[in-house]
């Protein structure tokens, strides 16, 4: 059953509604990569009923810290200028999609879990990606062109393949965590999906998605090593030659990086062309920016109308005109100014105190343990790979927020159980 703050029991009809609550839930996480409609009835519906439990129970306790500022603050941001735009320009963007993330993030932080729901969680994310992944296979194996490597509902293999890799860390942490508790039967399953799901990754070609891959298993082992060094040293030989056999199995990412490397020696590459044009134009909207997905502004004559304004030369061989920046911080500058690309940094530095603070608390308790793993792995997502592209959008957001959502669920209720004397939250002699 999923509970919030409230102590006080529940009565049968209580928990019917949080069962509702939990099982949509669970549809919006199984829906997300698959189908739009299955998502958001699933997601506004957890909400709808969220609200619905609180006022039933009358269960108002929230407690302000900074993670209200950080969330606050980062709304205020978007919702400033959404204002700007509408107002200046008439224009009218999809920041929803990012505050109905924010606002699913809010609403995980208060709610509470029992284990087995948790698991249930990661068996929905991991039902939903390989079902995905299923769907996509048939056009890769036909073409061997790792564009065709895409999710029903997420229609990019860059996007794709940063949604796969959060699914990644998810079973990754649950691997690590099952192996000691000793479930071989579970552990099996879990390792034969993390290589299914890592070779879906080495054939998505994606740099960075394989980049923080890597880094996410050196974090992941970290409450190994706390609790047995020789067991840590053992899984960082064994998983990381598994990536090491599966990049000559799908080789494609090793290609792509020697074909571009050839092909822009001497040259700026794409990327870095793109990132001129975002910062050739941040100066004409500073600070609140030109609108959430807005970035599309940015054409040719635009650039040319704004060199000629500065009594600049266009070059076009400085520039290149995409959707977004390949960057979320320099997306965030365009679309959302400085005021808003500094909410967005401050969000992320309370995510790393947050998990620097706990880090102590590793050796207490192994779910405990899992879920910071996933939560660290998830904030290198956001910001190592989004260093070469553009992370908090619509999907990635979404598993992003749910995940730190969940983590900090889990770190409010977690010490709590294992004072209740669960067996779950203590590591196996």
């Amino acid at each position: 059953m999923t509970q919030h703050c409230c102590e006080r029991s529940l009565s049968k009809s209580d928990l019917i509604w949080r069962n509702v609550e939990f099982l949509l839930l669970l549809a919006g996480i199984i829906g997300t990569p698959l189908l739009e409609g299955v998502r958001n009835t699933g997601l506004l519906g957890f909400m709808a009923i969220w609200l619905v439990n609180r006022f039933r129970l009358k269960d108002f306790k929230l407690a302000w810290d900074r993670w209200d500022l950080a969330v606050i603050l980062f709304a205020l941001s978007m919702l400033a200028t959404q204002l700007a735009v509408a107002l200046e320009d008439n224009l009218a963007t999809k920041v929803s999609h990012v505050l109905r993330y924010l606002i699913l993030f809010f609403m995980l932080r208060y709610s509470q879990f029992s284990t087995r729901q948790y698991w249930l969680i990661l068996a929905a994310l991991t039902l939903s990606i390989f079902v995905g992944m299923a769907w996509s296979w048939p056009d890769y194996l036909n073409t061997h062109n790792f564009i065709a490597l895409r999710l029903p509902n997420i229609q990019h293999v860059n996007h794709a393949s940063l949604y796969v890799l959060i699914a990644f860390q998810f079973l990754l942490s649950g691997l690590l965590y099952i192996l000691f508790r000793g479930r071989w039967l579970l552990f099996t399953a879990l390792a034969i999906s993390l290589v299914i799901v890592g070779a879906w990754l080495m054939a998505a070609s994606s740099r960075a998605a394989i980049g923080v891959a890597a880094l996410s298993i050196v974090v992941a082992l970290i409450p190994v090593m706390m609790r047995s060094r020789k067991v840590a040293v053992i899984a960082l030989v064994v998983l990381l030659s598994g990536i090491g056999l599966l990049a000559t199995v799908f080789p494609g990412v090793i290609a792509k990086q020697n074909q571009w490397s050839v092909l822009f020696e001497g040259k700026l590459t794409p990327r870095e062309r793109i990132w001129n044009t975002a910062l050739e134009a941040y100066p004409e909207a500073p600070w609140l920016g030109r609108g959430y997905n807005e970035y599309k502004q940015l054409t040719e004559d635009y650039i040319k109308e704004v060199a000629k304004s500065r009594g600049e030369t266009y070059s076009p061989d400085r520039f290149w005109f995409v959707e977004h920046a390949h960057n979320v911080y320099l997306t965030w500058l365009v679309e959302h100014g400085g005021i808003g690309l500094f909410c967005l940094l401050f969000f992320f530095l309370v995510w790393l105190i947050t998990l620097f603070q706990d880090f102590s608390r590793l050796r207490e308790d192994p779910i405990f343990a899992c879920w910071w793993t996933i939560a660290m792995n998830t904030l290198l997502t956001l910001t190592v790979a989004g260093l070469v592209t553009t992370t908090m959008r619509r999907d990635t957001a979404f598993i992003a927020l749910m995940a730190l959502g969940l983590y900090l669920s889990y770190s409010r209720w977690g010490a709590r159980r294992m004072l209740a004397g669960n067996k779950e939250g203590v590591w196996s002699e």
